[in-house]
């Protein structure tokens, strides 16, 4: 049995990639695309897969390039814009943004069967849960892997697999040109935020990848094993934005004055009756706190060595990434992502350009990066001003 696993542990490793990934953002901004491109939707999912799929997981391969190592990744920037954008990253994908997005998502999903739901106490609720399912962070991937991404495809399929054998299942108008849902769908993907996520998933599956029960894997065996794993993690979203984005776009005028973070609650409704409640609950629930889990850890680990030089424990810097979590999630998802897009729309494109030079860098010893990546954002900072 040891060694089924460890054979198999890359595909493992490639569902927790998609459960760490597939969080609040990765629900509803495919469900948003779709209600708004309708007709139009597979030329926006082209978009969403680009700036949502595709973008991510190449700054998941550069990472490998580097060991996992996201210090020396961004020290190319220059060690004090380096040590800023870790910082920057680290609070929008943390207790600022990442984290209590989810709370509030997974709340808004419960709130529709449960109209009488607190979102304090739901908030604390999921912390407490985030907490247990974090103090022992050496089995956070196993833990991802072996439980909790196949119980949670479960319940993904069953939602797609309904709306897409949904009686009437077609197409409507056409809102937009195909162009102009291509570039829909790459602005909504930014807002997943998945890219920034990969440069610190990258540190966590990395390390796992290098240590085998025998002794320490080679970097070629590491390599080959991380983008087996990213292609199980890639292929897993790609087929649920599809899904999601395809059976929305069906539904669209039933959903037309459904909020955002209640669509996939909404649609649960519209597909399974109320009694389907607990299976699009459960869907979220599982998503969110996947995500959860593996971006409390980064935080706190940086919190922990950065901030306090290790002098508190683990544990005590979970609490504070929790609380912190906590209490920006009374902003609830639609004004979480109003403070979190302008920034990433800005960050985006400088980010994916010092992804390309440092993969040059790396095969090919190319030594620009400094220039690229500040001229575009520089160049991007004045194009939101005009």
């Amino acid at each position: 049995m040891e060694v089924i696993l460890n054979k198999t542990r890359w595909f493992f490793s490639g569902l927790a990639m998609f459960s760490m990934f597939f969080g609040a953002g990765n629900i509803i901004f495919p469900l948003i695309v779709g209600q708004t491109a309708q007709g139009s939707v597979l030329y926006a999912l082209l978009g969403l897969f680009v700036t949502a799929i595709l973008i991510p997981f190449s700054g998941l391969i550069a990472m490998t390039l580097f060991q996992g190592d996201y210090e020396s990744f961004f020290a190319r920037m220059g060690k004090f814009p380096g040590q800023v954008i870790i910082w920057l990253i680290l609070a929008l994908i943390g207790p600022f943004g990442g984290i209590p997005r989810c709370m509030s998502l997974t709340y808004a999903t419960f709130n529709v069967y449960m109209p009488e739901l607190n979102l304090s106490y739901f908030s604390c609720f999921f912390a407490l849960a985030l907490f247990f399912a974090t103090v022992r962070k050496t089995k956070i991937i196993d833990l991802l892997g072996y439980l909790f991404t196949p119980i949670l495809l479960v319940f993904l399929f069953i939602i797609v697999f309904k709306g897409v054998t949904s009686e009437g299942f077609s197409l409507r108008s056409m809102p937009m040109s195909g162009i102009d849902a291509l570039s829909y769908g790459l602005k909504e993907g930014y807002n997943t935020m998945d890219l920034l996520a990969a440069f610190f998933f990258a540190s966590i599956v990395f390390q796992k990848f290098k240590q085998k029960k025998e002794g320490i894997a080679s970097d070629q065996e590491t390599v080959l094993e991380f983008i087996k794993a990213s292609i199980v993690g890639a292929v897993l979203l790609a087929l649920v934005y599809g899904g999601f984005a395809v059976t929305s776009a069906v539904f669209s005028r039933e959903l037309i004055h459904s909020k955002p973070d209640h669509l996939l609650g909404e649609l649960g409704r519209l597909l399974l009756g109320s009694s389907g409640g607990f299976i699009v609950s459960m869907a979220v629930l599982l998503s969110c706190l996947t995500t959860a889990i593996a971006l409390t850890t980064i935080s706190a680990d940086f919190i922990r060595e950065r901030i306090f030089k290790n002098k508190i424990g683990y544990q005590s810097t979970v609490c504070l990434v929790l609380i912190l979590s906590v209490l920006v999630s009374s902003l609830q998802f639609s004004g979480i992502v109003k403070v979190l897009a302008p920034v990433l729309q800005v960050c985006y494109p400088s980010l994916l350009a010092l992804c390309l030079f440092n993969v040059l860098h790396q095969i090919f010893g190319v030594k620009a990066v400094k220039l690229p990546v500040y001229f575009i954002l520089v160049f991007v900072i004045i194009g939101q001003f005009i």
